[in-house]
């Protein structure tokens, strides 16, 4: 991987997406196997001043051990230490970045309600935190090549070469393929999507319907005073923040579904979807009376 792509993405990262302030401590997040772009980004913090940069390590392979030998209840339980650093969280407001690599395949086999029975444990104690911090802080999520998630993508190429094309779809998506001023590039995309968000918000639409020639048709509710934002916006401290992953080609949707007293049939098929670094494959719902069934 060329190592100027990795600063250049790191600055990216830190400059535009975080917009790390100057005495602010920043909260980074990473697989182990990233220890090389995590120290450019925490290179980039400090020379945007951050006070100091407290780096979380995570690792899948050890991560399906605890599932696969720690009881449900030890793994969903907060212990004391755990939530006093959210407080101290809640108190520093620290610009937070993710980076994600994880293996798209870390935990299949691990029954889902045993997962979703340890998040919920967790959310229970952890939630009032994150609610606390909502819209106060930056945050960011960006994706980073790894050779079991570039697999999944190009599965016909071996792994070096998989891990350089998945690199290089993840620069393209950033605008940091040859594009030399990012700055600028990212400067007129948030601005298009500024002026796209606002003609949304003047038309002070009420429902959305989608559908297609696959057999999607499906009306959704907006939320009324729901406001639409583009991939630039402000947080409740006034710190500009703009989401290099929040791309066309990366879309974040939110329904709100208002039950009617009248039956209603609604169709949604998938084509190719993604989760951060988690390909979910193609998948066909009918909802009835907002009751979904997965074919």
């Amino acid at each position: 991987m060329d190592k100027n792509m990795l600063s250049e993405y790191a600055k990216l990262m830190v400059k535009v997406g975080a917009n790390v302030q100057k005495g602010q401590k920043v909260r980074l997040y990473a697989e182990v196997d990233q220890y090389e772009l995590a120290t450019l980004v925490a290179k980039e913090c400090y020379n945007a001043g951050a006070s100091y940069v407290e780096m979380f390590w995570s690792c899948g392979a050890v991560e399906r051990l605890h599932y696969e030998n720690a009881s449900v209840e030890t793994l969903g339980t907060v212990l004391s230490w755990e939530e006093e650093r959210q407080k101290q969280m809640v108190k520093d407001l620290p610009a937070r970045i993710f980076i994600e690599s994880a293996d798209p395949d870390e935990l299949s086999g691990i029954p889902a309600d045993v997962i979703s029975t340890v998040g919920r444990m967790r959310s229970k104690v952890l939630k009032k935190y994150r609610d606390e911090i909502d819209g106060k802080h930056q945050w960011l999520i960006v994706a980073a090549a790894s050779p079991k998630w570039a697999k999944k993508v190009f599965p016909d190429d071996d792994s070096d070469t998989a891990v350089e094309k998945l690199w290089n779809a993840i620069f393209s998506c950033v605008y940091l393929d040859g594009n030399k001023n990012w700055e600028q590039v990212w400067k007129q995309h948030t601005d298009t999507m500024r002026e796209k968000a606002d003609w949304l918000n003047s038309k002070r639409f009420k429902s959305l319907r989608y559908n297609s020639s696959n057999g999607t048709d499906f009306t959704v509710q907006l939320i009324p005073g729901a406001k639409w934002c583009g991939a630039a916006d402000i947080n409740l401290s006034l710190i500009h923040i703009s989401e290099p992953t929040r791309q066309a080609e990366i879309s974040y949707a939110v329904f709100c579904l208002k039950k009617k007293k009248k039956k209603t049939n609604r169709n949604i098929r998938s084509i190719h979807m993604n989760h951060i670094c988690t390909r979910i494959q193609p998948f066909w719902s009918v909802y009835e009376n907002t009751t979904v069934r997965t074919r």
